[in-house]
């Protein structure tokens, strides 16, 4: 099984009724779980822990032109206190993993937590929010089991998944595979009146049911021979200098036909991607299937990270990060590789100077095609790479760009791309005991 942590509730001042909370199962033959000893109901509360830069702006030099990076904007109340939910002792179920402790949100003096949990709440409900401080994260109830049903893509696509080829990349991609969501939350959830659904829920809570389910129903119930690796959630961020997007989620599948019968096959799919559809600000949200690459990917770049680098991270002021850039390359008339051109240049100049520091490539992503977008045309993919990039520090970075060589290096990044569309950001991963450090995913 895996965790999920929740630093926010769900609201209990409205009990939402006809949530699922259990989903059809084909495969009944699971091997029963060996109980483990009752928990005590004492919480010991932890030193208030963040992994994140604070009020440091990304100094990327090449950030969209058409956006001012701002700080990402919450689609949560402010001033409000985090309640957690209490579960009795009998409720707790067996893990396999040690159960990670984050340091609890302070609380007002005067408000106590609540005592009990809102009744038909989905058990894998929201995880962490972008913008609340986490707190102590239970344990995750045992998940459920998702057999498949189909070996073609036979559901209705515009249940939410609506790109051209989407189903066509699908049915032909026997290997691994990448589903990048750039996802962006409404305030409040909104529910279609077929969904026959009554809940209190803000955006990012919604999507949370959506994306417990993902984890805890469809990945972890992947025959282990069919994963590529275990932790198939490779990582989960919020934008620290973009308002376009709330949060970055990557996640690996073994294959197309994979993603269909565990996912879109699903007998619960139809009844849990309302919640994905109420959560997310639809106009904005772009989701994209995505091989890894390493066409034009200097070797240096590809190394193990610095256990020793320059400039180390101290935490928790200056914590190692991910760059995540969004990539449409200029297109000169007459000359459709001029962009990648000047980019590959960009690489090879600057890769010795940034592998010196630490700095590494942690996955560059080539777009295959969309899987969600609000034009629902191939002809419209707002980009052509996406990039994580590893950094030490922000100091490591402050170096990087005091280089005497890279002001003119970075000449040809901006030769590269297009500002009006590409977009380049630091991410805070999102706290989770599923992935506990960030990514690399060529080491």
């Amino acid at each position: 099984p895996f965790l999920l942590s929740t630093p926010f509730p769900i609201s209990t001042t409205k009990n939402p009724t006809n949530v699922p909370t259990n989903f059809p199962t084909n495969n009944p033959t699971l091997n029963p779980r060996t109980s483990r000893p009752t928990r005590s109901n004492t919480q010991v509360p932890m030193q208030e822990k963040s992994n994140k830069p604070t009020n440091i702006p990304s100094q990327e030099p090449t950030i969209s032109g058409s956006q001012t990076p701002t700080e990402v904007q919450s689609d949560e109340p402010t001033n409000t206190p985090s309640h957690q939910p209490t579960q009795s002792p009998s409720s707790y179920q067996p893990v396999k993993t040690p159960l990670t402790t984050i340091a609890p949100t302070n609380r007002t003096p005067n408000t106590e937590p609540t005592t009990s949990a809102p009744s038909q709440i989905p058990s894998y409900g929201p995880s962490a929010s972008p913008t609340l401080s986490p707190t102590t994260m239970p344990p995750t109830p045992s998940p459920i089991t998702v057999a498949p049903t189909s070996l073609n893509p036979t559901v209705d696509l515009e249940l939410f998944f609506n790109g051209k080829n989407f189903q066509d990349f699908l049915l032909q991609q026997q290997d691994e595979f990448y589903l990048i969501e750039l996802l962006k939350y409404r305030v409040q959830a909104i529910f279609q009146e077929d969904d026959n659904i009554n809940a209190d829920f803000t955006g990012i809570e919604s999507d949370r049911i959506y994306q417990g389910w993902i984890l805890n129903a469809v990945i972890s119930n992947i025959p282990k021979q069919r994963q590529v690796e275990l932790d198939a959630r490779q990582y989960q961020a919020t934008f620290n200098d973009s308002d376009q997007y709330d949060e970055i989620i990557i996640t690996k599948f073994p294959s197309g036909r994979v993603f269909d019968e565990y996912v879109l096959s699903s007998p619960a799919f139809k009844q849990i991607i309302p919640y994905r559809r109420a959560g997310l600000d639809l106009s904005q949200s772009q989701i994209f299937a995505t091989t890894l690459s390493i066409e034009n990917l200097p070797a240096v770049l590809q190394q193990p990270i610095l256990t020793n680098p320059p400039f180390p991270p101290t935490f928790p002021f200056d914590p190692s990060f991910l760059f995540v850039h969004l990539i449409q390359f200029q297109q000169k008339e007459g000359d459709d590789a001029s962009g990648r051109e000047a980019m590959k240049e960009f690489d090879e100049l600057s890769a010795p100077i940034k592998a010196s520091l630490g700095v590494r490539a942690a996955g560059w992503f080539q777009i295959q095609t969309i899987a969600y977008s609000s034009t629902n045309t191939n002809d419209e993919i707002l980009y052509d790479e996406i990039r994580l990039e590893y950094v030490p520090s922000l100091v490591t970075w402050a170096n990087l760009l005091a280089d005497e060589q890279v002001p003119e290096i970075w000449l040809n990044r901006e030769e590269a791309i297009d500002p009006n569309l590409s977009l380049s950001s630091i991410t805070t991963m999102v706290p989770t005991t599923f992935v506990l450090e960030l990514p690399n995913l060529y080491n």
